[in-house]
């Protein structure tokens, strides 16, 4: 069984690109705390993320925000142009789930829960007077 499953913090901004297919595509990490670690470290893993949840991503999820996602495991190998091998893993993203905002968000949401809420009773309204 091939199933991955995390909870961490994104670690960059999302860029939502379009696949030649048309269909919605991300890369980006998540910061995922070390077990038993006294000193918080965190591993960096890459992940990617298409269509819907590419979409949802995109819209719903910004650098800090704290999600869990369920995925699973991709090895991508090939050839750059020195001709050397390479192998990338990615975490497939099929499900996420928002568990907190990053502390940028909760600052701009909270400067606009503060927003005075005005009615349009409260709009002044400018007189027409027509001229003959």
């Amino acid at each position: 069984m091939n199933k991955v499953l995390l909870v961490g913090r994104i670690a960059s901004d999302i860029k939502l690109s379009k696949m030649q297919n048309g269909a919605s595509s991300i890369k980006t990490s998540i910061a995922v705390k070390k077990p038993n670690n006294a000193n918080n470290a965190v591993e960096f893993i890459d992940i990617i993320a298409k269509e819907n949840v590419a979409d949802f991503i995109a819209k719903n999820v910004s650098k800090g925000t704290l999600v869990s996602l369920e995925g699973y495991l991709s090895l991508y190998r090939f050839k750059n142009k020195a001709g050397t091998s390479v192998k990338l893993t990615y975490v497939n993203v099929q499900e996420i789930s928002v568990l907190s905002k990053s502390n940028k968000n909760v600052a701009e949401n909270s400067k606009l829960d503060s927003a005075q809420v005005i009615s349009d009773n409260d709009i002044p309204t400018a007189e027409l007077i027509i001229e003959d």
